[in-house]
């Protein structure tokens, strides 16, 4: 039994990890070790993200306080991991989504964005959207195309004048 002291900690240490995330994702722990709960964690270090665990009445009441509606308890009957996303959403999307297709018992639950539930679906396409530095990079591509055309279509007529310069010297 934990003390009454011992849950307000984690029920301050939740609002405030509530209030810093820009989404939560909830996961069920069941079947799974203490060792691949760690890897994931170590994981989601690497993109500015938090796992943790708590009880749902303890969930809820952070949930409640921050002003979100969110009922744990009565939406998901497994253990839950909640991982929240400080940083990039997505990447942490994409974390715990190959994390569930190599680890058999982890299970995506659900999750929260900008005040929005999200459907498993929603999450495994949000995991599916490239990274931030391929999109960047397509997006230069996309902006530097038109130009590139153009230098192409200018330096076509000055191509097509030197070679007929040069059959006229061929002759």
């Amino acid at each position: 039994m934990i003390s009454r002291q011992k849950k307000e900690q984690v029920v301050k240490e939740l609002l405030d990890l509530i209030k810093q995330s820009k989404s939560i994702y909830f996961t069920s722990l069941s079947g799974l070790n203490v060792s691949k709960v760690s890897d994931l964690r170590k994981s989601l270090r690497g993109v500015n993200a938090k796992a943790k665990v708590a009880k749902k009445t303890l969930i809820d009441l952070s949930f409640k306080q921050a002003g979100l509606e969110m009922k744990v308890k009565d939406n998901f009957a497994d253990s839950v991991l909640m991982e929240f996303a400080l940083g990039d959403s997505i990447a942490v999307a994409k974390i715990i989504w190959q994390f569930s297709k190599s680890n058999e018992p982890f299970k995506i639950l659900g999750g929260l964005m900008d005040g929005q539930l999200l459907t498993v679906e929603e999450i495994i396409q949000l995991a599916k959207i490239p990274s931030r530095e391929v999109l960047l990079g397509r997006l230069v591509s996309s902006l530097a195309s038109p130009i590139r055309n153009f230098n192409y279509v200018l330096k076509g007529n000055t191509m097509k004048l030197i070679y007929a310069l040069s059959a006229l010297q061929n002759k």
